[in-house]
């Protein structure tokens, strides 16, 4: 137990570290929370002798733990590596460049699916395990809770004109009623993901309601696990919600010692297997296929899988560090770009959400999420039309002209007062310089001629709001 209780200490000193940089703003915070949780939960248990996850190999716990600890140290160096950005500028994100008119359609349609769904089938659902409940939902289950990722991860676009806003939030709704339904927990990790963006938007340093979501998140979860296993909720069964720890402990058991290394062959078969079915030439089961053929053969449950488990798997106990420090880098290069556009606004919050959930997936999980997540938004991307050439001046000029956002809550006020008078200053402008071009338009066809009565001359043009007469 020492070994595990001094990993316990060096993962919760990191978490600490990771706040003491940028507070709860700090995605990795976040993240490395949720790892904590899903990972050390049942050895808490351990430590104080209550019950721990089934089918946990107690004799690998240690260096469970120490896989533990090294990817949340290779998290922390990634983050002093590459630091997250201290401001976020949400005007630029004030202009779009497309309306987006497929959305409340896509929307509209998941939410009829839901209702349709919970209305008739709910009530039978009630009394039903995971399994069960599952099989009765249909076969398009998992492609509706796909689609509900990428499209609720769409907010920061849908606020943005009254319908798509109403029938975004119509939608969240039946979707939450869904997955209540149906005992999935997928909405956690997405709505904690928007309001994690919501918050680097609004360059506070903390919020309260962050960690308040996550506590209310931790407790609707571990009802919605005790309704899954028709188990009584207390802490012992919150704890061992996450099944990191069995999965690693198993494959350490293993491996190398009746399974070799796998050599990165996961990574590659994950990779084909991102590829459409007709396309994918990917032949091997997946790591959850994997570990049910050897743990419990014939069984008809799954239990997931988990990103340190498959690093493991492929390279040993020194291969964990190096994939959670590389996903770092890629997670810090999509946060410090989420406020440049509304594509990297939409990837920054399904990449969070799917690094959460994919903790006790694999690669292949999280990779494919990520792709096909990028195809929806191309689709309504391209199939959007372009906004009018008279909306406001986009945000790199804006921002250079007047400013960055101010971090100072005594000043925001004040200075969005200051955006809002620039921003009509800059209109104005624009109105001016169109009206001179087209006087020297008439000028040109009419030398020495001013236009008077319905028409505008040179002079006029410099004239304000109140100016005229």
């Amino acid at each position: 137990m020492t070994v595990v209780l001094i990993n316990l200490a060096i993962s919760l000193a990191v978490l600490v570290r990771l706040y003491l940089r940028g507070g709860t703003r700090n995605v990795l915070v976040s993240v490395a929370a949720v790892f904590v949780f899903f990972s050390f939960g049942p050895l808490i248990n351990l430590v104080v002798g209550t019950s721990v996850y089934e089918g946990i190999v107690t004799e690998q716990i240690p260096r469970a733990s120490t896989g533990f600890a090294l990817a949340l140290v290779a998290m922390a160096i990634g983050d002093l590596v590459a630091p997250q950005r201290r401001t976020f500028d949400k005007a630029r994100l004030a202009r779009p460049a497309k309306a987006y008119e497929l959305l409340p359609v896509v929307l509209a349609g998941l939410a009829v699916y839901a209702l349709f769904v919970v209305v008739s089938k709910g009530p039978d659902m009630i009394d039903l395990d995971k399994l069960e409940r599952l099989a009765l939902a249909g076969p398009w289950h998992g492609g509706y809770l796909l689609l509900e990722a990428f499209a609720l991860s769409m907010y920061f676009i849908a606020k943005r004109t009254r319908l798509t806003r109403n029938v975004y939030w119509v939608n969240a709704g039946l979707y939450l009623a869904y997955c209540l339904a149906t005992a999935e927990r997928d909405f956690i990790f997405i709505f904690f993901s928007l309001l994690i963006q919501a918050q680097l938007l609004k360059n506070r340093a903390g919020s309260t309601r962050i960690v308040l979501a996550g506590v209310g998140f931790f407790v609707l979860a571990s009802f919605l696990a005790a309704a899954r296993q028709s188990q009584d909720v207390s802490m012992e069964q919150a704890l061992n919600q996450g099944s990191i720890t069995f999965v690693d402990t198993f494959v350490m058991n293993i491996v190398p010692h009746y399974v070799p290394y796998y050599s990165g062959a996961t990574y590659l078969d994950n990779l084909l297997g991102v590829l459409p079915s007709w396309l994918s030439v990917k032949s091997a089961p997946s790591l959850g296929e994997w570990l049910v053929s050897l743990h419990a053969p014939g069984s008809g449950g799954g239990y997931g899988f988990s990103l340190t488990g498959e690093a493991y798997l492929n390279f040993g106990l020194p291969a964990i560090p190096v994939v959670f420090f590389l996903i770092t880098l890629v997670h810090r290069f999509i946060v410090n770009r989420s406020d440049r556009s509304d594509w990297w606004t939409y990837l920054n919050v399904l990449f969070v959400a799917t690094l959460m959930y994919s903790l006790r997936g694999d690669s292949l999980q999280l990779m494919k999420v990520i792709a096909y997540g990028a195809a929806f938004f191309a689709v309504c991307h391209l199939l959007s039309s372009s906004r009018t050439s008279g909306s406001p001046p986009d945000s790199d000029r804006f921002t250079a002209a007047y400013g960055e956002v101010s971090t100072d809550k005594h000043d925001r006020s004040r200075e969005d007062g200051d955006r809002v008078i620039a921003r009509r200053t800059w209109n104005l402008s624009e109105r001016r310089e169109r009206c001179r071009t087209r006087v020297q338009g008439v000028g040109s066809s009419s030398p020495g001629r001013v236009r008077t009565g319905g028409s505008v001359s040179a002079a006029g043009c410099d004239a304000g709001p109140g100016d005229s007469g």
